[in-house]
């Protein structure tokens, strides 16, 4: 920004650090030619020999924006004023941004996103001041191809903005524990805990296909598309049915011994990966084990498995070394791993699912979504395809703007997986933007009978929904909420 290099003239590492200490800024900040005088308190912040009294990365370019859209604010003429200037910021090797920014005359109370008649341009009204950001080209994690920021955030925030609870589908009676739309979008399955799973044809408004009885067993946790659409898989506590989902026909039920933690097909739509205890089995629908994957001590939450089939990444806690040898200084270990071990990282929340994203924009891998458990966000993770360097690396943290705690697993959304959704348990759906991590938009759900949001206990994505958005979410109270856009709205 400045073109200065920051202690050019210190000969090592301790010089550097010694003028830290000694509370020197790296160089006289009014000889530098900053483009507004409300940049020098914000770089002289940059430079606190205390973390805490840094500017966050946030609140840098905040005031970044604020100073520098606000110092170029033109002589009123007329209702509206404007003037444009830019400033080019590498914010790091693999992100290089424009910005521009508007100065309105008018004041805004919400944040908006408005089209621009300029190629490659997005305008955000702030409702604190009157400034508008505007965000041109961002490259993409590892400059394999440009997202056209701007434009892509124009169309999006007001469609996600058209987004409104359109349907209340009742009939469960009881915890809605899961839900997924088919692949190609035609139906939903949604299961609870009061031993119904149910199948809806999605149309103009949903329909009531089939109903899934299990007389058995009483708390059913998950649905699982085949990725052909034919098979419906719904685990329970101990067992795994298989439903052939145009018919309803039960073809089959495969009981397991332990406890059953998560079941998920591998993409060729022949086989699943079903989880029990710290095994995880691959099987038919016959359920005959075609092979199996013990990972000793861990306890394993869930299992993806890679577009490839050559590699699984699990979820999992380590309680114990080994030998036996619990931590005694700290919480069990929770780690991210790849099957036979070829590469672990630990990770600080209880991490508690996982899922591979079908965008295959990365040459050399393939990028997972991890959930926690609570009040920690999800993460966007790449994972390496290298067989002789397998990696797991941390892209993406996706924050909100309070602390929320999220309920369920995290999922992908929108064309090409650009988004990022996430159930609050207040009743809260977040949306972020898969690639920059920016929480787009919250929808609030709608209250009950009683003037009560129930709270969410999942939520899923319709990515093949032609003209139109649509999601499901599914609230504690036994009810599954549908959320669309009008379809005018995405023409």
């Amino acid at each position: 920004m400045t073109g200065v290099m920051p202690y050019s003239a210190a000969r090592s590492d301790p010089q550097v650090m010694m003028a830290l200490t000694q509370n020197k800024p790296p160089t006289a900040l009014n000889r530098l030619n900053l483009p507004d005088p409300g940049l020098e308190p914000l770089l002289k912040g940059c430079w606190e020999l205390s973390p805490t009294a840094r500017p966050s990365a946030s609140a840098f370019l905040r005031s970044l924006i604020e100073n520098t859209a606000l110092s170029q604010r033109p002589p009123a003429s007329g209702a509206h004023s404007s003037v444009y200037r830019e400033l080019d910021l590498d914010i790091s090797p693999d992100f290089s941004w424009a910005w521009e920014y508007e100065v309105d005359s008018q004041r805004n109370t919400d944040l908006a996103a408005v089209g621009d008649t300029r190629e490659g341009i997005t305008e955000y009204e702030s409702a604190e001041q009157s400034t508008s950001l505007i965000i041109p080209t961002v490259n993409t994690y590892h400059g394999e191809r440009l997202a056209s920021l701007p434009r892509k955030l124009a169309e999006l925030i007001p469609r996600l903005k058209a987004l409104k609870p359109t349907q209340e589908l009742l009939e469960h009676g009881g915890i809605v524990r899961d839900l997924q739309f088919s692949p190609d979008g035609r139906w939903l399955a949604t299961c609870s805990s009061y031993r119904k799973a149910m199948i809806w044809k999605v149309e103009a408004t949903l329909l009531r296909h089939r109903v899934l009885t299990d007389p058995v067993t009483t708390f059913l946790s998950q649905v699982a598309w085949s990725p052909n659409g034919k098979y419906l898989l719904i685990r329970a506590s101990r067992n795994v049915k298989v439903w052939v989902a145009k018919s309803g026909v039960l073809k089959q039920t495969i009981s397991c011994e332990d406890k059953i933690e998560a079941v998920t097909w591998l993409p060729s739509g022949d086989l699943f990966a079903c989880l029990e205890g710290s095994v995880v089995h691959i099987m038919d629908i016959q359920g005959k084990i075609k092979a199996d994957h013990p990972f000793g001590n861990l306890d394993i939450h869930d299992v993806a498995v890679t577009p490839d089939q050559q590699k699984m990444i699990l979820v999992a806690t380590l309680p114990s070394s080994q030998d036996n040898l619990e931590p005694s200084k700290s919480n069990t270990e929770n780690k991210i791993i790849g099957t036979k071990v070829e590469c672990q990282v630990p990770v600080p929340g209880n991490a508690r699912n996982v899922i591979i994203s079908s965008d295959r924009y990365y040459g050399d891998g393939y990028l997972a979504l991890i959930s926690y458990k609570g009040a920690a966000p999800p993460e966007l993770w790449h994972i390496s395809a290298v067989a002789e360097n397998p990696r797991l690396e941390r892209l993406q943290t996706y924050t909100s703007t309070a602390t929320a705690d999220f309920a369920g697993p995290s999922h992908f959304g929108g064309q090409q997986d650009q988004f990022v959704i996430c159930a609050g348990q207040k009743g809260t759906i977040y949306v972020w933007d898969r690639e920059t991590g920016l929480l787009l938009h919250s929808l609030q759900g709608p209250q009950n009978a009683y003037n009560v949001v129930e709270k969410m206990t999942s939520v899923a994505w319709n990515s093949c929904a032609t003209g139109r958005y649509m999601l499901a979410s599914g609230t504690n109270h036994g009810t599954v909420q549908i959320w669309t856009t009008p379809e005018e709205e995405l023409e």
